[in-house]
């Protein structure tokens, strides 16, 4: 239960990276022309990788933008054709925290035969390889923007972060940040940005009649003060957890009187 509930395996890139693979594979065909370096080095990367999202993982940033370009690529225009009014309700702008779109994208990849979606002209595998192709090139330049040439330089702890907001909003009595592992698609999961806020807020491995365990994003106490207000913080990274103790009796016993 422990390794299910600390797995970083994205279920999401499991599915749409093979597909991405064979569009860049056919979209290079062999003797006539290669990729340059960085762009071979990411495919390298890609390749061999687990989908596991952990801190060390080299192709993990590089899925991550190119599933943003590849939505921008996938429904961008159409935003822009039908003036989607994004600045008055950020829940339809095109981004990896709007499930919706990545639910579409999700059946775009796996099946394009069901012919065109929201006006897209994707109803075949060649239709499909050119669009993802288009968004690795994007996704790479960015890269190479801000990171330079070396993806093997790059891991998603680098760029990834976890932070505990306190809930008085004052940054001074939050945890972190600090580097992380997950995505929103990963069991372990992250909030959907390169600074994520939320996560597993409580993870427990509770057995009937046996012991127990769990452990909390912070401490027991939410008085700052107090040694037990970011007690757990580290153990709670570290996929650590502490035992439940119980007893046969009750804690306490409150009593009605008149």
């Amino acid at each position: 239960m422990a390794n299910l509930q600390t797995s970083y395996s994205d279920l999401l890139a499991s599915e749409v990276v093979p597909k991405l693979l064979a569009a860049i594979h056919s979209s290079i065909p062999a003797g006539v022309f290669t990729l340059t370096k960085p762009y071979q080095n990411a495919l390298d990367q890609l390749s061999s990788w687990n989908y596991s999202m952990d801190q060390s993982s080299n192709a993990a940033p590089i899925w991550w933008y190119f599933i943003n370009e590849y939505l921008q690529e996938l429904f961008g225009t159409q935003w822009s054709t039908h003036h989607v009014p994004t600045s008055k309700d950020s829940n339809l702008k095109i981004a990896i925290d709007n499930t919706s779109l990545l639910e579409d994208a999700e059946a775009i990849t796996l099946n394009p035969h069901t012919g065109p979606s929201f006006g897209l002209a994707i109803s075949s595998q060649s239709d499909l390889y050119k669009v993802m192709f288009a968004s690795f090139e994007n996704a790479i330049k960015k890269m190479e923007l801000k990171y330079g040439t070396n993806m093997t330089s790059i891991n998603w702890g680098s760029i990834h972060n976890d932070k505990f907001v306190s809930l008085t909003n004052v940054d001074s009595l939050s945890y972190g940040p600090f580097p992380a592992g997950g995505d929103p698609w990963t069991v372990n999961a992250a909030e959907g940005a390169l600074l994520s806020t939320g996560g597993p807020s409580w993870r427990m491995i509770a057995q009937p009649n046996s012991s127990s365990e769990g452990i909390i994003p912070g401490g027991q106490s939410g008085n700052e003060l107090s040694k037990n207000y970011e007690s757990e913080a580290l153990l709670w990274r570290n996929h650590s957890y502490l035992p439940m103790t119980s007893t046969q009796s009750p804690i306490a016993i409150w009593t009605l009187s008149k």
